[in-house]
């Protein structure tokens, strides 16, 4: 299931009336966003989407934003047909065991439509917009154009007659469409429909509440590595052992007849086995997430190698389970650990290494490697399984 974690809002939304929207000058727009980036049905027509949501003791601060070239904003009535404009929707379900979700959708003009049920034909239109939630939309100039507005969890109460949780994760999705000028359908969670219908809770991704800016969520696995449904935050998963999943990326070459691995040095910064070589790209799956798209995306950020689906080789699984004390605290790994293979030329020269994970990277010769990770333990951190998938995998390719 797609997850989205929301973080504790540290800028104001923008002000974004008359004004032309680029999201790369804006304070809220440093948060991680949700892209907008699935496209079940339409043509070729398929603009950039995000959204980016953030939340306070007020509620929900949501911007939604779309980059296009031309808009339509016909509708300019509250409740009129603004799907078919150029819109940004965000339809989410506060409760998990209530049925029904609330829909906002608005226009490139900043008109809205919104509406509570538990599906298309059983929704209850407002029939006025909540004071509080301050909808703006931005001039559009030819390029990205946005919407702003408060969801209130005052407002959510009254509605469904019932606290919010903050704890517990909502569901929704986020949508960028458009049924005039040039027609698309665009979601962040995919949808699996034949034709256009935004109306299908059970598409709906996650979305957590995070109690603090930049906490990591995994997806909690049972012992043969499928998600249970339930999610924790990085820190209690190490401070409990609580089984998760991780994608390593082994880079190799072939030289004079043997492999070679190149491996990285970890960062002194980090939290388990600081400063030394290990697995060429690593790092945990993010809830929602799955292992191929955590492992093109750790390869891309740790070494700035952007690798196509089809260039990562699937080599099998290994499990990490291990206590140990690092920066005097007690950290228990229970992970399982996806393998992927990646031959690509690769030139060291080349490489973008991110400063906060990596110091440094070498090429290894592979078996004098293994043979010595038994005794040089203060210099490699190389799990010794997931060596042996590699081995293994590189040992049919003569």
């Amino acid at each position: 299931m797609k997850t989205y974690v929301v973080i504790p809002a540290e800028q104001s939304l923008p002000a974004l009336s008359g004004r032309v929207f680029n999201p790369d000058a804006e304070p809220f727009c440093r948060i991680p966003f949700a892209p907008i980036d699935h496209y079940a049905w339409g043509g070729g027509y398929r603009p950039g989407g995000r959204a980016y949501v953030a939340w306070d003791d007020i509620g929900l601060r949501v911007l939604l934003c779309a980059d296009e070239p031309t808009v339509s904003a016909r509708v300019k009535t509250f409740g009129g047909a603004v799907w078919a404009d150029s819109c940004l929707e965000f339809f989410f379900q506060p409760f998990g065991d209530d049925p029904r979700y609330v829909n906002i959708e608005v226009n490139a003009a900043g008109a809205a439509l919104i509406a509570v049920g538990p599906d298309k034909v059983r929704r209850v239109a407002m029939t006025a917009c909540p004071g509080d939630m301050d909808i703006q939309v931005s001039k559009h100039d030819g390029s990205w154009w946005a919407v702003a507005y408060t969801v209130p969890f005052v407002w959510l109460e009254r509605l469904f007659g019932r606290p919010v949780d903050r704890t517990a994760p909502f569901r929704g999705n986020f949508y960028c469409c458009d049924e005039t000028i040039h027609p698309h359908f665009g979601s962040w969670s995919p949808i699996d429909a034949p034709k256009p219908n935004f109306h299908r809770p059970e598409c709906f991704g996650r979305l957590v509440l995070g109690a603090r800016a930049g906490m990591e969520y995994f997806d909690i696995c049972d012992e043969a590595g499928n998600p249970t449904g339930e999610i924790v935050s990085r820190d209690e998963a190490h401070r409990s052992g609580i089984r998760h999943r991780t994608a390593h990326v082994w880079v190799v070459r072939r030289v004079d007849g043997r492999w070679q691995v190149l491996l990285q040095k970890r960062s002194e910064n980090k939290d388990s086995f600081p400063g030394k070589y290990d697995t060429s790209s690593a790092g945990h799956i993010p809830a929602g997430d799955e292992p191929l798209e955590s492992a093109l995306r750790e390869l891309g950020e740790e070494l700035g190698i952007h690798a196509r689906p089809e260039q990562l080789h699937y080599a099998g699984t290994f499990d990490i389970r291990y206590e140990k004390e690092f920066h005097d605290r007690l950290f228990r790994d229970n992970e399982l650990s996806h393998v992927y293979v990646y031959m690509e030329p690769v030139e060291v020269s080349d490489l973008t290494l991110q400063a906060e994970e990596v110091s440094r990277v070498d090429w290894f010769d592979l078996e004098d490697t293994w043979a010595a990770l038994p005794t040089r333990r203060d210099v490699f951190c190389i799990p010794t399984q997931g060596m042996a998938v590699l081995r293994e995998y590189l040992s049919f390719r003569g």
